[in-house]
């Protein structure tokens, strides 16, 4: 497993908007990588914390999704700047922006578990290398503590 984030993206679903025949769909990236991490935690840090964590994290992981416009034409944010990814959230209803932040918070848990998974190997058994003793211990040298008690 390489230690490098790959570019993968998954496709996530949302609901079905009133009158559109099929469900609205976001791209994200399956896993940030460090520079996008940071940077997503300075913008959190820089817009006040907390309240703007979640347009933070959305806007780190969105790359482009099948939102409609009023009049039916696509918003298009592929290859947009998070800067303009930003806006274009905030000018969401916020019951829509909380739509979107909750499928891409579940699927950073799923991201997560995934991660977790692949660390502990396919039985779930963490592979940890043989520990040797060390050299003081191995003569019969003690840290100093004791479980008796001398009087």
């Amino acid at each position: 497993m390489s230690r490098f984030a790959s570019p993968l993206t998954k496709t996530l679903v949302l609901s079905q908007p009133p009158g559109q025949s099929f469900p609205d769909t976001l791209v994200v990236r399956r896993r940030l990588n460090t520079g996008e991490t940071l940077d997503m935690f300075s913008r959190i840090r820089l817009a006040g914390g907390l309240p703007y964590r979640g347009l933070a994290i959305c806007s780190a992981y969105l790359l482009d999704w099948s939102l409609l416009d009023d009049n039916g034409q696509k918003v298009h944010i592929a290859g947009e700047s998070v800067e303009t990814i930003e806006a274009v959230l905030k000018a969401l209803t916020f019951d829509a922006f909380a739509e979107i932040r909750d499928a891409i918070d579940a699927h950073i848990v799923a991201m997560d578990a995934e991660r977790e998974a692949e660390k502990n190997g396919r039985d779930g058994a963490t592979e940890l290398p043989a520990i040797s003793p060390s050299p003081s211990a191995a003569a019969g040298a003690t840290n100093g503590s004791s479980s008796s008690t001398l009087m």
